[in-house]
């Protein structure tokens, strides 16, 4: 689940292949977007472009899924193609995923297996770190710090 007070929508996805936005002021569902994939969304975040006019508010979701996939999604394009980048480099599920304030090419994302990965939005081959936080995997939830380089498993 994602919030976004500017707007009052919540992203929500799970045992789904959609991601469902509802705005909560209307108690209506605003769109779905279709994931493209057939594993669980395990972890689901607003990306915030802090280039963008604060009144708009953010239109792309990161996505975390139970195959170890990390895909964005940008809901203002075709609902059969608002997947704009994806990657399947984490070897168990991912448990979070999360944007720093004030980094908006920046993503991490932790996985079951004890790999925390860190990615820039801008180069989309493969993510740029990898951290191993736990040797025998068993990592169940990640926090990142939103302004300081501080994260705990």
């Amino acid at each position: 689940m994602s919030w976004n007070e500017k707007t009052s929508h919540v992203a929500v996805s799970g045992k789904s292949q959609f991601i469902r936005i509802w705005d909560i002021k209307s108690e209506m569902r605003v769109q779905d977007m279709w994931t493209r994939c057939y594993s669980d969304v395990t972890s689901l975040a607003q990306l915030h472009d802090f280039t963008a006019d604060a009144t708009d508010g953010s239109t792309k979701y990161a996505a975390g899924f139970r195959d170890g996939t990390v895909s964005i999604f940008d809901s203002r394009l075709a609902y059969n193609d608002n997947s704009v980048m994806s990657w399947s480099e984490h070897s168990g599920y991912v448990c979070w995923i999360h944007q720093q304030k004030g980094h908006c090419h920046q993503l991490v994302s932790g996985s079951s297996s004890g790999d925390v990965r860190f990615w820039d939005l801008r180069f989309q081959k493969r993510s740029v770190a990898v951290w191993t936080a736990h040797h025998n995997g068993g990592m169940t939830d990640l926090a990142v710090h939103d302004h300081a380089g501080i994260l705990a498993t």
